[in-house]
């Protein structure tokens, strides 16, 4: 038995209501010329400052990869690792290598001696190279192995000048601010 329900069925008066149509909806487009100006005006700017961000980053990879192998000597509170032990004489290496990348190969490999030393404190603010500092990175480019009587201190000293000199120095230095006698132009 089926319900059956009368012709007029609900409510009256809602009988000659008819469904309301919604608009279309809004475009994310820009409307007008100057919306699009602005888009392309940002869109500019973002890959503009890309490229630059991009740029300064590869310029730099060499810092980064300088940092990583002076990180590896690094000598821990326990004392040397043995990586320091193998490959302490790759540290002056690592120094030269990073500042023939930053500046003129021509003023980089013509300074030796006192006038390395003049060259790495002129290409940063602060002097990072003192005098004892120096000699035992001296002593790492000219002794043998066998021959280098060196302590912890000392070459926790000279990895951390480096490493500060890596992240500091201001590439392309004035050739007018070093004079290659090992003296400073003034």
């Amino acid at each position: 038995m089926a319900l059956e329900f009368p012709k007029v069925f609900g409510n009256y008066a809602l009988k000659g209501l008819e469904e309301i149509s919604s608009p279309d909806p809004i475009s994310a487009m820009p409307q007008g010329p100057g919306w699009w100006f602005l888009a392309g005006t940002l869109l500019l700017v973002g890959g503009v400052l890309v490229y630059y961000v991009r740029k300064k980053w590869s310029r730099n990879a060499y810092r980064r990869h300088a940092v990583a192998a002076l990180e590896a000597l690094e000598i821990t509170h326990e004392g040397p690792t043995q990586n320091w032990h193998a490959h302490r004489q790759s540290l002056p290496e690592i120094l030269r290598a990073t500042a023939l990348h930053a500046f003129p190969r021509r003023n980089v490999v013509a300074v030796t001696g006192e006038s390395w030393r003049v060259f790495l404190n002129a290409a940063t603010q602060t002097p990072l190279w003192s005098e004892q500092t120096f000699q035992v990175l001296y002593a790492l480019s000219y002794r043998p192995a066998s021959a280098q009587e060196i302590s912890e201190q000392e070459a926790q000293a000279v990895i951390q000048a480096t490493k500060a000199w890596v992240l500091e120095h201001k590439p392309q230095l004035a050739q007018s601010s070093v004079d290659m006698s090992g003296g400073e132009n003034v």
